[in-house]
């Protein structure tokens, strides 16, 4: 258990200190405790670490994987922030499906599969939606400024 709470920690202070100077901002435990069960089914795999040992830990990392991507889903899309209760069923009911069937049947396929939804949803919550925001601002009109400029070119002439 000690492995993995210095593994959580590390990598989100690792995490949380790279991201301050990127544009982008991630949420670092999210990464953290994903990271950690990543690496622990990686050491699983090649042989380091055996199963019986490490399964539960792993299971309810991965369970609080899905939670996070119920909760940031929730601040990332509207349709969720606006539906939270139908939201957060549609997200963690197959997630712990998921959950279960990788926990059950871990393979390196498996691994392979949950590296790839994992960047799916860090370019759908994070990367996505910071590049869409502050164009999106300027296309509606909706900036403040924009709207201040408005006003003074209705007057001048």
């Amino acid at each position: 258990m000690l492995l993995v709470l210095v593994l959580i920690t590390a990598i989100t202070l690792i995490v949380w200190g790279v991201s301050r100077f990127m544009a982008i901002k991630i949420c670092p435990a999210c990464v953290g405790v994903s990271g950690t069960w990543l690496i622990l089914i990686f050491g699983v795999l090649i042989g380091a670490l055996q199963i019986e040992a490490w399964q539960l830990i792993i299971a309810i990392l991965m369970g609080g994987t899905v939670v996070g991507i119920a909760f940031q889903g929730e601040k990332s899309i509207k349709w969720a922030s606006e539906n939270p209760m139908w939201w957060k069923l549609v997200i963690v009911l197959p997630g712990f499906l998921a959950v279960y069937g990788a926990i059950q049947y871990m393979s390196w396929m498996t691994f392979i599969f949950a590296v790839a939804i994992l960047g799916l949803v860090m370019y759908a919550f994070f990367v996505r939606k910071h590049g869409r925001g502050a164009a999106r601002d300027i296309d509606r009109g909706d900036s403040v400024t924009v709207k201040n400029l408005e006003k003074k070119l209705d007057k001048c002439c």
